[in-house]
């Protein structure tokens, strides 16, 4: 199948909030959305959540992450951390262990929360701040990987192509690098007066034949290009390297039940975490791609991811690609 010239990078990073961009960060009016231009699908019967089994994380890439070293406690929930809360059993664990920073977030409560099954909002097994400390560490190691990867590229390798259309690797940079600040503004934002969306029904808005995916596709990937001309390869690091941990530390101290304005939509924080971790482990896959690297994205981030993309899916449809019982293909959910 051939991928569009958009494919999957210029569509759901479109950021809103209403508060002011951090310096540097481009102009704040480029990330509003025009209302005409999403489409808003037909409500869902009933919420679906996330709650806990006791499988273990579907994808386990965390022993070869070279970026997992960078983990701070102060910054997300780590072993220790979770073992002060009496959450997990005593047991010694050096800082920065690659192996099992993944598996750790993804075991906080005792729960594997990255295996969680989807279930209805009725069954109350994990608190809302328990998943958005999963959440928020997957975000938080991602961006590090973000940091990392772009405090070593050479010059010819900004200029490397990628499988996102006209973009290269320092367009690819200047368009997701606006996740840290846009997040960080959104405790402080007012959310529109509506009753708040989940993370899936904004992304098949967004993605919905008059929405977003392909009304702004043009200008969003049009807006990456001249960011990239504008900033120094240095300011696109930066704004994961240092502004990543200072919107980390604003998201913790946040509600993660507090709506927050997304698009043109009110969406509860908790739920804005789970297209942001989509959105930064979609696009470091691209990076990694683009470099000639292997994939090395942190377990717990695909695992919200995966469970996301799936949710967007039809249901019956995605149901039955995946066990061999229909050529009918559902996919891709996202462009």
């Amino acid at each position: 199948m051939g991928v569009p010239a958009w494919s999957g990078c210029a569509v759901v990073s479109v950021l809103a909030g209403r508060g002011p961009a951090a310096p540097g960060h481009g102009d704040p009016a480029a990330w509003y959305l025009d209302p005409r231009a999403v489409r808003r699908p037909a409500p869902v019967p009933e919420r679906q959540r996330l709650v806990a089994d006791s499988g273990p994380a579907s994808v386990d890439v965390a022993g070869r992450n070279s970026f997992a070293p960078w983990l701070d406690a102060e910054l997300v929930p780590d072993a220790d951390e979770l073992r002060g809360r009496g959450k997990l059993p005593g047991r010694s664990r050096r800082r920065g262990d690659d192996a099992r920073a993944g598996r750790l977030a993804c075991s906080a409560a005792g729960k594997r929360l990255c295996g969680r099954a989807l279930v209805t909002e009725s069954i109350g097994v994990v608190s809302e701040r328990e998943e958005y400390d999963v959440r928020l560490g997957a975000l938080a190691r991602t961006w590090r990987a973000w940091a990392s990867t772009g405090a070593s590229l050479s010059d010819a390798q900004w200029e490397q192509p990628t499988r996102c259309g006209r973009w290269d690797v320092r367009a690819l940079y200047a368009h997701h690098s606006g996740f840290p600040a846009a997040l960080a503004a959104l405790p402080q934002a007012a959310a529109p007066a509506a009753k708040p969306v989940t993370a899936s029904y904004v992304l098949r808005a967004f993605n919905a034949p008059d929405g977003v995916a392909v009304v702004k596709a043009d200008a969003i990937a049009g807006h990456a290009l001249s960011q990239a001309a504008r900033h120094p390869a240095a300011v696109l690091v930066d704004r994961f390297g240092v502004g990543g941990p200072a919107a980390v530390e604003v998201l913790r101290a946040a509600d993660p039940a507090a709506p927050v304005p997304w698009a043109t939509f009110a969406v509860m924080l908790n739920e804005v975490l789970r297209i942001a971790v989509m959105e930064a482990s979609v696009h470091l896959l691209d990076l990694q791609r683009a470099l000639g690297q292997p994939p090395e994205v942190p377990a717990d981030a695909l695992a919200v991811t995966v469970r996301l993309l799936a949710e967007v899916a039809p249901a019956v449809e995605f149901i039955e690609a995946a066990t061999g019982r229909t050529e009918t293909m559902p996919l891709p959910v996202i462009r």
